[in-house]
């Protein structure tokens, strides 16, 4: 791995992170060592983010950092850059009025990768068909458990938003390869409660997203065209029901953390959201 690589240029943005605040603490200093062994850098690599961690950087030195990592990363290394990111400032149970501003600029980095959807979601969107999309997704998130639909084009509709709203949960207990049976059930549960489906339903709902939304579709695309049609209350409802979802086996995995760390970012979730929600479900 040269001094040029991706890992390489990621960590070089998170050391100038690390100075935004005017100080790097010991638990942030633990934390990217870590990393750099993570990533398998050299120990020239090594010691040149020590180096860094030891010099006070300015803002322009991150935004120099940041420039450089744009130039060579893909939306998965911007994605994991937010991540790690996140992580980082939380090492030390602080963050400061320049490290938000930093998770900003990131954050639009990481925006400026995003594209339009094309191909399934195309034909998700056809069947959510046309209107106030934003408003649709509201009802159907908020729905309440005796409201019932009926069968026709709504039902085909409310049945098109729920395989896109499953599909991102359907990523995260696929993440590490294994869907536990308490998971797929509490899945089941989780698009008939909120969804008000039958069994019949939920089950052309789980065939939707198993056949061809979570196999066909990437996570930025999917979030992407999710971005499109809500707002942030029901994406933060969706961190929420991952969140339950990935619990439903008694733990979540280091796999299901990351991915749902992942999809997050791509919601564009506020770090102190995201910290209150996962408090919230899981206590840590």
């Amino acid at each position: 791995m040269t001094s040029d690589s991706t890992e390489a240029r990621l960590l070089r943005v998170l050391a100038t992170l690390a100075w935004m605040d005017g100080n790097v603490t010991e638990p942030e200093r633990r934390f990217l060592r870590g990393l750099a062994v993570e990533y398998g850098l050299g120990l020239g690599e090594r010691m040149q983010i020590e180096e860094m961690l030891e010099t006070p950087l300015s803002r322009e030195d991150f935004e120099r950092a940041l420039h450089a990592f744009q130039e060579v990363a893909s939306a998965e290394d911007h994605a994991r850059l937010m991540s790690r990111a996140e992580r980082l400032i939380e090492a030390d149970s602080a963050r400061a009025p320049e490290e938000v501003e930093a998770l900003r600029l990131i954050r639009e980095s990481l925006r400026e990768t995003s594209g339009p959807s094309t191909g399934v979601l195309g034909k998700l969107r056809g069947l959510l068909g046309g209107g106030n999309l934003g408003e649709l997704a509201r009802e159907l998130v908020g729905r309440s458990p005796e409201r019932n639909d009926g069968i026709g084009g709504d039902a085909e509709r409310r049945r098109a938003y729920a395989t896109l709203f499953g599909a991102l949960l359907y990523r995260v207990i696929y993440a590490d390869r294994v869907v536990e049976p308490e998971e797929a059930a509490r899945l089941r549960s989780l698009l008939a409660e909120r969804f008000d489906f039958q069994p019949a339903e939920v089950d052309y709902v789980l065939r939707a997203i198993q056949l061809r939304v979570a196999q066909d579709l990437d996570r930025q695309r999917l979030c992407a065209e999710f971005n499109r049609i809500t707002a942030m209350e029901e994406r933060l409802g969706l961190l929420r029901a991952m969140l339950e979802l990935a619990m439903a086996d008694g733990e979540i995995s280091p796999e299901e953390d990351q991915e749902i760390r992942l999809i997050a970012n791509f919601l564009w979730i506020e770090v102190q959201d995201f910290v209150a929600t996962r408090k919230s479900v899981v206590g840590r």
